[in-house]
């Protein structure tokens, strides 16, 4: 009969890790490649001089969705996005702008299965993004 309980207590607790770490998700609603300019490049022999363009800074449209509720600093979350981009590497943002409306004194109210609108970029890079994941805990 202990043994039983145990199992149970077990199987309960597994179960609310496995949903906590479903407790963030994001969908990208649109990728944007903001163009930074250019750069002067030299080559190799240092005689000779080029300008060539500097890779796009890789930002999103995305809704973040929870499934409890939870408030979170606005500039906490910024740390707690990351891009995959398609060769693989993980990057985090650099940049994390909502709607003006959800943010009330900084912080940012999390829903159960109410979507929250934002504009996220992450570093300039010549890949694209393959994913975007987020971690509200």
């Amino acid at each position: 009969m202990m043994l039983r309980k145990y199992v149970a207590l077990l199987c309960l607790l597994c179960a609310s890790s496995v949903q906590a770490a479903d407790d963030c998700q994001v969908t990208i609603e649109q990728f944007h490649d903001v163009e930074q300019g250019y750069r002067i490049k030299g080559t190799t022999d240092g005689n000779r001089s080029f300008v060539a363009p500097n890779p796009p800074l890789r930002c999103a449209e995305i809704t973040i969705t929870s499934t409890s509720r939870k408030e979170k600093v606005a500039i906490w979350l910024r740390e707690h996005i990351e891009a995959t981009l398609i060769d693989g590497r993980e990057v985090t943002a650099t940049q994390l702008n909502f709607k003006q409306d959800d943010v009330k004194a900084g912080y940012i109210t999390f829903r159960p299965q109410q979507a929250v609108w934002a504009y996220v970029c992450f570093s300039e890079d010549a890949t694209p993004i393959a994913s975007i994941e987020c971690e509200l805990d």
